[in-house]
């Protein structure tokens, strides 16, 4: 049988390992390289010797490996050319990307590949949206400066050929990256622009995503009531529409937002019903990110209803499982709970030794030193509290979170402080507290939470 010359013999044996490394189920990735997952399947079972070389290459640069290790040395086995550089990158269905690299928390490669895949020859819709998620990527990452550069990219490209959709994600990822800068009132801004805007044009899937946004930037500003104004408005709207396993990324994201909000305003109940919807949306996509934040914010709300021996245990058993944080988020929930359980050194130590690779915005920072302020607080250690406390304020001034300064801004009243644990008048929380889920549309109410 003649065989093209665009086509490789597929390494089978490579391919099922790396799959197996990197934990990417068979459907996943041929969902990324726009495949039937059967041919994957056959593929592995040797039924299907012979691919496409563009396909393999895909598929090489989302497992991170150079392309001769996924194919038999042939004649064949050529690195693809320009041209089937591009019908990869066309074939690529970059929003499964994105989906698989946030659940993943991999940036990194999902940055990678893009990079690999940017060809000046696909069609602008295309380009841009390689550039909104190489601006996603860099963001996630903290290239902050990177993930702007590409930001413009994709907006000179809605300008030359009128890509509203382009344009859409673009002013969510400029809101996102000014919030990730520490800029929390141009975040604002941006979201609220935006959200006149879509009601103007009916726009409903992009006002969602605003409203969710404009949640996550009230919360960061201290405004937690308009916070959760905000998200449920985003949940009702959703609710109006169809919903499927692809919107469990934005429940599962949302609800934790919430649950921060109920946490901060001493909530602790309704903190636990938000929790346990995250989880079960989290668990049922295995998105990462909001299973391993969820769990620490589960931990902290049993310490501070006082279930520390709980509390401990699930802390314990995220620290098993994934040793240390992230990303900040990780941190301030790992600190703050080793606070709580009255271990403030092991607070000082998660957060030395996590800083001393990463340089947190000015809102994280600010967040940080005051945890720091707290413990050395509890350590009886005032004077080093007062100086640590002054400059969390000055940073959470430089980020724009008003709210939060006003909530700290007295010293005195700062060494008074406590986390609302003598405010609770309900009983300690089970550890299998029921999860209830909204509208009927979502996974099964009846399962208990495990954490892990």
């Amino acid at each position: 049988m003649a065989v093209r010359s665009n086509t490789v013999m597929i390494n089978r044996i490579n391919l099922r390992r790396l799959l197996q490394e990197k934990g990417i189920q068979q459907k996943d990735i041929a969902a990324q390289v726009g495949i039937n997952r059967n041919t994957v399947r056959r593929w592995l079972k040797g039924e299907v010797k012979w691919a496409r070389a563009n396909k393999v290459y895909a598929i090489s640069a989302i497992l991170g490996c150079p392309l001769n290790h996924l194919i038999q040395q042939t004649p064949s086995a050529t690195e693809p050319t320009p041209q089937e550089r591009a019908q990869a990158a066309s074939a690529l269905n970059i929003s499964e990307l994105s989906r698989l690299a946030t659940q993943e928390g991999d940036f990194e490669l999902m940055e990678k590949l893009l990079l690999v895949l940017r060809d000046p020859t696909l069609p602008p819709q295309r380009q841009g949206e390689i550039f909104n998620e190489l601006a996603l990527a860099c963001a996630q990452q903290n290239k902050l400066n990177q993930a702007t550069k590409y930001l413009d990219l994709a907006k000179s490209l809605h300008l030359q050929f009128d890509l509203p959709e382009i344009s859409a994600k673009a002013t969510s990822l400029e809101a996102f990256i000014a919030l990730e800068s520490g800029y929390i009132q141009e975040a604002i801004t941006i979201n609220q622009k935006a959200i006149t805007t879509n009601k103007e044009k009916q726009n409903k899937q992009n006002l969602i995503r605003n409203l969710a946004d404009l949640a996550m930037c009230w919360s960061r500003y201290g405004k937690y009531d308009q916070s959760l104004a905000y998200s449920q408005k985003a949940l009702e709207l959703t609710s109006q529409q169809h919903i499927s396993t692809k919107d469990f990324h934005f429940f599962a994201t949302i609800w934790l937002v919430r649950s921060e909000n109920w946490i901060e305003k001493g909530k602790y109940r309704e903190a636990a019903d938000a929790l346990a919807k995250s989880m079960q949306y989290a668990k049922e996509i295995a998105f990462r990110y909001a299973i391993r934040l969820s769990t620490l914010q589960l931990a902290l709300v049993k310490t501070l209803t006082g279930n520390n021996k709980e509390g401990e245990s699930i802390l314990r058993q995220w620290q098993e499982k994934y040793r240390t944080p992230q990303n900040m988020h990780d941190l301030i929930f790992l600190s703050w709970t080793w606070r709580t359980l009255g271990q403030p050194r092991r607070s000082i130590e998660a957060m030395e030794k996590f800083q001393q690779n990463t340089k947190p915005n000015a809102y994280y920072s600010g967040r940080l030193l005051i945890e720091k302020a707290l413990n050395y607080r509890d350590l009886q250690l005032k004077s080093e509290s007062k100086i640590i406390w002054q400059h969390a304020l000055r940073q959470l001034e430089e980020a724009g979170a008003q709210e939060r300064i006003k909530r700290y801004g007295d010293f005195s009243d700062f060494c008074e402080h406590e986390e609302h644990t003598t405010n609770h008048n309900y009983e300690p929380l089970s550890v299998n507290y029921p999860i209830g889920m909204d509208n009927n549309k979502s996974p099964s109410t009846s399962t208990p939470m495990t954490y892990l």
